[in-house]
């Protein structure tokens, strides 16, 4: 693929990507947070259950560096060059990583919220935009769809996400639950009841039918993992006490599930 330039893609240049670096100021606060409105229509509430604001935005890096100790940036095996989606890219975190490392593809990082960062490599492109109204037409070699759970109904946005992708495509699903007790308590807190309360599929939904919406959808191949990460209350998610057994009843941890398949090479 050629490349354009080796200085990088400045997003808050008015002839590059309509200045989509520099955060939303409005929004909709409550009780002092920051929440997503979408873009193109600053009344619509995003609905989002996770806050945006700058403490968010720091919760988000942390979580990046998490996922860089448990798996690898991506688990599908991909072509050398192609076309690649990044689905509520927030941070832009994943996307600036794998478009540098992969300078063949294109990479196309998208969100309703303008958390990009200033300065990305040439081969990508943020834009804001929600996934719920692309065009889903046969489009992309690869998508992401990583810590969604919470933005986005995954059951109902499944089938689009596959017609968005060329035979043979990749799609790879992230996504990090709610904390739970070791002991088996039940948690009980918001991230637990609140998906429901805004017609999203429950994380007990998201853990055990993310494989079978996949399938349903049309994708071969779909393989699921899952990890357990130890959470201690002082500073949140502990990649070093990573284990599968041995917890004790006091501790606490979350389950951090990725899934991914290939769509069929006879699927428009």
């Amino acid at each position: 693929m050629d490349d354009d330039s080796d200085s990088g893609v400045d997003c808050n240049d008015d002839d590059s990507t309509s200045s989509v670096g520099e955060p939303q100021q409005n929004g909709r606060w409550d009780h002092g947070r920051q929440y997503a409105v979408f873009y193109e229509d600053p009344g619509r509430d995003a609905k989002f259950i996770e806050p945006v604001d700058e403490l968010q935005r720091e919760q988000w890096a942390r979580r990046h560096e998490v996922f860089k100790e448990l798996i690898p940036l991506h688990r599908s095996a991909l072509p050398p060059q192609g076309r690649c989606l990044d689905v509520g890219a927030g941070l832009g975190l994943w996307a600036v990583e794998f478009a540098d490392k992969q300078t063949d593809w294109r990479v196309v990082a998208i969100d309703v919220f303008p958390n990009f960062p200033r300065w990305v490599p040439p081969n990508m492109m943020p834009m804001l935009e929600d996934v719920e109204s692309l065009s889903y037409t046969a489009t992309y070699d690869f998508i992401m769809v990583r810590d969604m759970q919470w933005s986005v109904n995954l059951r109902d946005v499944m089938p689009r996400l596959v017609r968005s992708l060329l035979p043979r495509g990749s799609l790879e699903v992230v996504c990090l639950g709610p904390v739970e007790p070791s002991n088996g308590a039940e948690g009980g807190g918001m991230i637990e009841n609140m998906p429901q309360q805004i017609g999203m599929p429950s994380w007990a939904d998201i853990e055990t039918g993310l494989p079978t919406w996949m399938k349903e959808a049309g994708l071969v191949d779909v393989r699921a993992e899952v990890l357990l990460v130890l959470v201690s209350s002082g500073s949140g998610m502990d990649t070093t006490h990573l284990r599968r057994d041995g917890w004790s009843e006091d501790e606490r941890y979350c389950k951090l599930v990725l899934v991914h398949g290939t769509k069929r090479t006879d699927q428009s």
